[in-house]
C-alpha cells in the first residue's frame, strides 16, 4: 500500500452497522494507509508516504508581520433590570430532575440559554451593543435579537456568544438530514445561520429555549452556571396562563397557592418566564 508494507485487517460490523470495515497500516508507523466500506465502492486511502523526512529549520517558521489581537469585550447592559426572557423548557428535563420543579417567585440555578435561531449574522464592533430585545409575539412566546461577542465555536452551526453577561448558545432551528436512506442522521442546518471566529461581534434572531445539561458538556469550561428568578409559567398545550385559575390543595405534602410546574406534569413543555440575576461564583 503506496509502496509500502502494511497490515490489513477487517473490523466486523455490529449493531446498526451495515457494513464491515477493512483497514490498512504502515508497518512500520502504524500509520492509518486505507479503510474503506467493505461491499461497496467507498474508500480512502494514501497514495505516497515519506517517513522521518528531515526538513529545512524554517519549514515552520513564519517571519511575516503580527498584529496583536485583542477580542472585544461586550459591555454590560440593564439585563438584570429587564422584565424577564421566555424560554421553552421540555418537561422530560422536570421528570429527569435536571430543572428543579418550581414556581412562580422561586428562584433556581440552571446553565446557559440555547438560542434556536431564526438567522445569524456577523457584525461588525462599530455597530455592535451588547444586548437583547424583544422584536415581536409569537403564538407561543415572543422572539428575541441578540447582539454579542462570540466565545467558542461549538460546530458549523452552533456558537456560544456572550451576551450582556449571559452565556447563551445559539443554534440553527432547522435540521437536515445527512445520512442515507437505510440510516438517518440530523444535523442543525440552515442557509441563513452564517457563523463567525472567537472575539467576533454577531447579531442573531430567534426563540430561547433551556437545554439539556448535556449540550453543554462537549464544550470548553467554564460551563455556564446563572440564577434566575421564575417570573411568570404557561404550559405550552394549553397556551393559557397558569395564574388565571391558583390551584389548591398540598402538593407534596406543601401548601402553595401559586402555580408551580409538579401540577402540570401531564404537559409536554412549558414556557417560561425567567429574570437572570448576577451569575453564580
Amino acid at each position: 500500500m503506496a509502496g509500502r508494507d502494511a497490515w490489513q485487517a477487517t473490523l466486523s460490523a455490529r449493531g446498526q452497522k451495515p457494513y464491515p470495515l477493512k483497514i490498512a497500516t504502515d508497518a512500520q508507523s502504524g500509520l492509518l494507509l486505507r479503510y474503506a466500506a467493505q461491499g461497496t465502492p467507498y474508500f480512502t486511502e494514501v497514495t505516497a508516504l515519506t517517513i522521518n523526512e528531515v526538513l529545512p529549520d524554517d519549514t515552520f517558521s513564519y517571519n511575516g508581520p503580527v498584529v496583536p489581537y485583542k477580542p472585544p469585550v461586550p459591555a454590560r447592559s440593564e439585563v438584570e433590570a429587564c422584565e424577564g426572557v421566555w424560554a421553552w423548557l421540555d418537561s422530560t428535563r422536570v421528570d429527569d430532575g435536571e430543572f428543579a420543579e418550581c414556581g412562580v417567585g422561586d428562584r433556581v440555578s440552571d446553565g446557559g440559554l440555547r438560542l434556536s435561531t431564526a438567522w445569524l449574522k456577523p457584525i461588525s464592533g462599530d455597530e455592535a451593543s451588547a444586548g437583547f430585545e424583544q422584536v415581536h409575539h409569537s403564538t407561543r412566546v415572543p422572539a428575541y435579537r441578540i447582539r454579542g461577542v462570540v466565545t467558542q465555536v461549538h460546530g458549523p452551526m452552533a456558537l456560544r456568544i456572550s451576551v450582556a453577561g449571559l452565556d447563551v448558545m445559539a443554534r440553527a432551528a432547522t435540521f437536515r438530514n445527512v445520512g442515507t436512506s437505510d440510516d438517518e442522521s440530523w444535523q442543525p442546518y440552515s442557509d441563513d445561520f452564517l457563523g463567525a471566529a472567537p472575539g467576533h461581534w454577531v447579531e442573531a434572531e430567534g426563540e430561547f429555549e433551556i437545554p439539556w445539561s448535556q449540550e453543554w458538556d462537549d464544550l470548553r469550561p467554564p460551563l455556564p452556571q446563572q440564577e434566575w428568578t421564575v417570573e411568570d409559567l404557561r404550559v405550552n398545550r394549553r397556551k393559557a396562563k397558569l395564574g388565571i385559575s391558583p390551584p389548591t390543595g398540598v402538593i407534596d405534602g406543601v401548601s402553595d397557592g401559586h402555580p408551580r410546574i409538579k401540577q402540570w406534569v401531564d404537559a409536554k413543555s412549558f414556557w417560561i418566564k425567567l429574570s437572570p440575576i448576577d451569575p453564580v461564583p
